[in-house]
């Protein structure tokens, strides 16, 4: 083979290479908030559980629902509607601390991990964000509010000796998921507007 192909072959690999790193980007990415979709947060909530066990700390997960916008969107418009996530993603990245993972889940759901956070510091942190969404959504013809659901994992006497698989953390995770939709179906049943 020529040097000149050679080189060539090179820089064409180094281009798909930085390609398929910004489809990687892309495809972990919610196009509209810039949050994590949902297949980037099953990335990261592995990655997370994994390091909070490392640290033998806790980590909290909630997740979150915008109570009123489906009427909203309806009578307002998609466009209206994808302001309102947008602020909401916003919400989140102002009231959380740079390590957290923050995704948006689906439609009007998104899903947070507070890494090195007990359930009162998830709780006051999830206060805090309906109280933000509160403010801004109050007094206007369509009221927007914000109801969640915690749930809590510590690490304190764990075995790091014991070698665990990915398997255990994704078992981990959907627990934790499991207990934070719980409670925020049980909110939404009886009072929206509320942190559990």
């Amino acid at each position: 083979m020529s040097e000149n192909l050679i080189k060539n072959l090179k820089s064409e690999n180094r281009n798909l290479k930085r390609e398929v790193k910004k489809l990687k980007v892309i495809s972990f990415r919610d196009s509209l908030t810039g949050l994590s979709n949902k297949t980037g947060f099953e990335h990261e909530v592995i990655s997370a559980i994994s390091m909070a066990r490392r640290a033998k700390s806790c980590l909290c997960l909630g997740i979150f629902d915008l109570d009123g916008f489906k009427q909203f969107n309806d009578k307002k418009g998609h466009k209206e509607g994808d302001k309102v996530l947008i602020e909401f993603a916003k919400v989140l990245e102002k009231n959380t601390r740079l390590g957290d993972v923050l995704s948006r889940w689906g439609g009007d759901e998104f899903v947070v991990v507070l890494q090195f956070a007990r359930l009162a510091d998830a709780l006051e942190v999830g206060e805090r964000i309906r109280e933000s969404i509160e403010k801004i959504y109050r007094g206007k013809k369509y009221s927007i509010t914000v109801s969640g659901g915690f749930s809590e994992i510590c690490f304190k006497d764990v075995d790091l000796k014991t070698h665990v698989s990915n398997n255990y953390f994704k078992k981990i995770y959907l627990k934790l998921f499991k207990q934070a939709d719980k409670k925020l179906l049980d909110v939404a049943k009886v009072n929206k507007n509320k942190i559990v």
